[in-house]
């Protein structure tokens, strides 16, 4: 086993790079729905806008004619119909726009929690042995290590010793 592996670092490709590339691919969709909703809504509200306008000029311009007939006439009835139509188009955006944040939350998170978490290895502790008896060989005139007698050479540096 290598140093780096025994670090528990390792070189080459992300193992969670597929799926991180999934969860950018599922961001950008969620984004881009969301953005045509979005789109779709300013539409709806630009129609509204001109309907509303559009009723405003007809009272404003009649409304002399209109105060004297007390009544709603049927220019006006398509116009209150289509922003109606629009409202409940609104609803249904609304209710699009949440089922496309939670199907892509969802997904997200699936595809989060199937990344593969590298951990370091568990190495077992060493275990220090304590000698109760004091070193009485000799020791490398060169680094200090303990050396046993009969040794002809440092097991630590190499000097040699005889």
């Amino acid at each position: 086993m290598s140093l780096f592996e025994e670090l528990g670092l390792k070189f080459g490709k992300d193992p969670n790079s597929e799926t991180k590339k999934l969860i950018q691919d599922s961001e950008k969709k969620r984004d881009a729905l969301l953005s045509a909703l979005d789109q779709e809504e300013q539409r709806l509200n630009m129609a509204d806008s001109e309907e509303f306008e559009a009723i405003g000029r007809y009272f404003y311009l009649n409304r002399d004619e209109l105060a004297v007939k007390g009544i709603l006439l049927e220019e006006v009835n398509p116009k209150f119909e289509s922003i109606m139509e629009n409202a409940n188009k609104r609803e249904e955006l609304k209710a699009k726009r949440e089922s496309v944040v939670s199907r892509y939350s969802e997904e997200i998170d699936i595809l989060k929690s199937s990344m593969v978490v590298e951990e370091a290895p568990n190495k077992p502790e060493e275990e220090i042995v304590i000698e109760d008896a004091p070193y009485t060989g000799s020791f490398c005139p060169n680094c200090g290590a303990p050396v046993k007698e009969g040794i002809n050479f440092c097991g630590a540096c190499g000097t040699k010793l005889n």
